[in-house]
């Protein structure tokens, strides 16, 4: 049996329909990556938005404004749950952070979301020696996280005296790393940094 071979023209013309569509499709995502690069490089979250929280202690609620009066060196703004394995993972190098920060009167602010008052309460027992800087709160409403364009945990923010966000951590981070007290530190130091860095693991 003969293999049949295609005419000229009918080869020439799927050669040519293919070469079409790879120039095309070559040009839409060079457009794509043209976009992206225009978009504005300004941080979304300039500053810590007004949120309102609950004490796990007793049935209080306590502001952002309230929570940033309160720390009059900055902060740190920490999104965790007691059902997310890596912030359980993290969960002890991060107050070992915390108490470096103790002297510097700089505050920590412990959010647990998507979460029960009781398991969060259980789960503390574990911890039963955090630094005088740390709170731990819940966010009963769930409402929290949206308004700093959170959407996993764990996720770090850190704020000068003034509200402005000096920088995120995204996703579990290595604490117990010196270079993380130094550079945190630096920052708070000098509040008036033009930028917001991330940093993620």
């Amino acid at each position: 049996m003969k293999n049949k071979q295609l005419p000229f023209g009918i080869k020439f013309f799927i050669f040519t329909v293919i070469l079409v569509a790879t120039v095309s499709y070559g040009l839409y995502e060079r457009g794509k990556y043209e976009s992206l690069k225009s978009v504005s490089s300004d941080p979304i979250l300039k500053s810590m938005p007004e949120f309102q929280v609950s004490l796990l202690d007793q049935d209080v609620m306590l502001s952002g404004q309230q929570w940033l009066e309160q720390s009059p060196n900055g902060g740190f703004v920490h999104f965790w749950g007691t059902w997310c394995a890596p912030c359980e993972a993290e969960f002890p190098a991060f107050l070992n952070f915390a108490e470096k920060f103790v002297d510097q009167n700089v505050r920590f602010l412990l959010i647990a979301v998507n979460d029960q008052r009781k398991d969060v309460l259980k789960f503390l027992k574990r911890f039963p020696n955090m630094s005088s800087n740390v709170t731990v709160v819940i966010d009963e409403n769930n409402s929290v996280m949206p308004n700093f364009g959170t959407v996993k945990v764990p996720e770090t923010y850190l704020f000068a005296p003034n509200g402005k966000n000096l920088n995120k951590y995204v996703g579990p981070q290595e604490w117990q790393q010196n270079s993380y007290v130094v550079r945190a530190k630096a920052l708070l130091q000098n509040a008036a940094v033009n930028s917001i860095d991330v940093e993620s693991h």
